[in-house]
């Protein structure tokens, strides 16, 4: 490929690019493909398989044609979408800090992976990440919640570790232990 031909393929590339990133910040990351009728779903995997592929052959023309035909396709899609009865996604994001971090808080993993792309200064999890994190072996901690509603978690320690006692030396046991105290 020719100087002036790689500079006109990479603008065409760019300007792609920035198409799908508008549309995912808009929709979500690869949700938008799913949230329109089979057909149309299969319709623009085809087309998206004959964009990569013309990427791949560094061939011209053929980066003019399917990247104008990528640019429709993702306005048929977000108009499909919308004329289904779904909405962009909602900008319910919250950041919390944590131990220095900077951490959000997000509904779905669509919103996570926008977030996790745009926002590279946060940490993304999702809402079931979390839940899933604070329940496995916390039995405990769900027991005290259902019994006290309201009851709130407001710091997790690890046990502390058990005292490292050698009985062929002779060492005495802690006062916490022995019951002194």
């Amino acid at each position: 490929m020719k100087t002036a031909d790689y500079s006109t393929a990479k603008a065409i590339l760019d300007g792609v690019d920035e198409a799908v990133a508008a549309s995912e910040r808009t929709w979500g990351v690869g949700r938008l493909r799913l949230l329109v009728e089979d057909d149309l779903r299969a319709r623009w995997d085809r087309q998206w398989l004959a964009w990569c592929r013309a990427c791949e052959a560094y061939d011209l023309a053929a980066i003019r044609t399917q990247g104008a035909a990528v640019r429709r396709a993702i306005g048929v899609l977000e108009q499909a979408a919308r004329a289904a009865g779904h909405e962009a996604l909602r900008s319910d994001v919250w950041e919390v800090l944590h131990e220095g971090r900077a951490v959000a808080v997000c509904r779905t993993s669509a919103e996570a992976g926008v977030v996790a792309r745009d926002r590279r200064d946060l940490e993304a999890w999702t809402v079931e990440e979390l839940v899933r994190v604070a329940l496995a072996g916390r039995s405990a901690i769900s027991a005290v919640k259902q019994a006290f509603p309201g009851a709130e978690v407001v710091a997790m320690r690890s046990p502390a570790p058990a005292p490292d006692i050698d009985w062929e030396r002779g060492d005495e046991l802690p006062p916490d232990l022995a019951g002194a105290g």
